[in-house]
């Protein structure tokens, strides 16, 4: 559990002024919020003082991660997920300390449920205070520069998809050729998660031919999840 912080200022907000970061070893992933054809994502329950509350976790892209014949989505090294932290304008100076119950699941050939209880002690500041960035803070994203975290899809953009009878093909525009691509369902069953994704690049974008789930019973009204793209650009979309 990591609090950027040093001084929480009452009456602010920000995405990255916490986070879970995990360090695994080689060979080892934990999941993303739809974990593929197994697995959990990390969850965490928070104490928190009155006037600090906490955001969902967010997550980062994740890779493709095959186990056998199955298809994993997750993580794999270091990974970190950013929590947003709510400080009341009306929480009076003095020391705090932040509380959370995790629980996680990490799988090689086999998977072994994990779970800890992290505490960071910080001190609430008046307004006047400056927040002081916690140095190991700053060396860890620096080092994390690897994840890419999705960003609300362009306004300009498009995502269309037309199911077939055992397909999906989603078709992105995003004014230029798009040389790679891989897509991230967000709800379970939807897709073959093993299946190759067939890339066709378009002169505003891209084609990705996917495979049904065999168990999927009717098509979805949208397609949603997330598709990254070349240079770690990653969007959330709905199709």
């Amino acid at each position: 559990l990591v609090v950027s912080e040093e001084n929480l200022i009452p009456g602010t907000k920000d995405e990255n002024n916490a986070g879970l970061y995990f360090k695994l070893e080689a060979g080892w992933h934990i999941y993303w919020m739809n974990p593929g054809d197994a697995g959990e994502p990390p969850h965490v329950q928070w104490t928190l003082p009155v006037g600090i509350t906490a955001g969902p976790l967010r997550f980062p892209a994740p890779k493709r991660l095959p186990l056998g014949p199955l298809m994993d989505y997750g993580y794999e090294g270091e990974v970190y997920f950013p929590v947003m932290l709510n400080v009341a304008k009306s929480l009076k100076p003095g020391p705090v300390t932040l509380h959370a119950k995790v629980n996680w699941l990490v799988c090689r050939e086999v998977c072994i449920p994990g779970k800890a209880e992290l505490e960071v002690s910080r001190r609430v500041g008046t307004e006047d205070d400056l927040p002081g960035v916690n140095a190991d803070f700053g060396l860890l994203l620096d080092q994390l520069k690897v994840n890419s975290y999705p960003e609300p899809f362009p306004a300009n953009a498009k995502a269309v998809f037309q199911p077939a009878s055992t397909g999906i093909r989603l078709s992105v525009e995003t004014g230029k050729r798009e040389p790679s691509a891989v897509f991230f369902p967000s709800d379970p069953d939807i897709l073959d998660n093993p299946s190759p994704q067939k890339l066709t690049p378009t002169p505003n974008g891209l084609i990705l031919d996917l495979k049904k789930d065999t168990n999927l019973t009717a098509n979805p009204t949208q397609l949603k999840g997330v598709l990254e793209l070349s240079g770690g650009r990653a969007y959330e979309i709905a199709a």
